[in-house]
């Protein structure tokens, strides 16, 4: 199976940041700062262009994450609100991220991730971080552990991949914006968005020379609240 490679589980897209961190777009504003990008919930939050509301990836994704929830980050408690939504385009991760960091004025998170909700001001939102995972390994060829035979040829994925314009030199399997915002009352919402390209073909769990690939990214919008 040619599985995107940071697809392990969706539920382990944690809400910080991920493994790898790319240093592009490196504007960054000291920890604890307001962005006037920001939204405090899914709806302020811009649409790719194109990109569409897909209830067969949400049903996906909610079967993936089985009855886990990441979202909590630390804080006590189910939240109030809680909401998904799911939306795919054509376009490849590395082409979203860029718009999703311009669009929200996202910085790096480095290793500090998004900001503490507790640092964040009433009525205000904290400036969303963002963090991706290149295609690395991936880039080279996958053996079977039984018989050696190559599973998938890492040239093969290469040359699907030269179709898409890198970000920061590199192929993106997935990418994440994470932030925090606490309204004028003290309630404290959790946001995120969250990428993962699904081009590559799905066989069921089993290992196979199957080589299909479409180009596809689910851009997931998840927001968390406590009241």
């Amino acid at each position: 199976m040619i599985l995107s490679p940071r697809i392990r589980s969706a539920a382990s897209l944690a809400f910080g940041p991920a493994a790898t961190v790319l240093a592009a777009f490196a504007l960054a504003i000291a920890p604890g700062a307001t962005s006037a990008s920001a939204q405090s919930s899914l709806a302020g939050i811009p649409t790719f262009q194109g990109a569409t509301a897909d209830a067969t990836a949400l049903a996906t994704v909610k079967a993936e994450r089985g009855g886990s929830d990441d979202m909590a980050g630390g804080r006590p408690g189910a939240p109030s609100d809680r909401v998904t939504k799911v939306y795919s385009t054509a376009a490849g991760v590395e082409e979203v991220l860029a718009f999703y960091i311009k669009a929200l004025n996202a910085r790096p998170s480095g290793d500090s991730g998004p900001d503490d909700p507790g640092t964040v001001k009433r009525g205000s939102s904290s400036r969303p971080a963002w963090s991706a995972d290149p295609y690395e390994e991936e880039l080279q060829d996958s053996r079977s552990e039984a018989t050696g035979d190559v599973n998938r040829p890492g040239a093969w994925v290469r040359k699907v991949l030269s179709a898409r314009k890198p970000f920061d030199g590199q192929w993106m399997g997935t990418a994440t914006l994470a932030w925090s915002a606490t309204d004028k009352d003290g309630a404290v919402t959790m946001l995120r968005v969250v990428l993962q390209d699904r081009s590559f073909d799905q066989d069921g769990g089993k290992s196979s020379k199957t080589r299909n690939y479409t180009q596809k990214t689910f851009i997931l919008l998840d927001s968390a609240t406590w009241r």
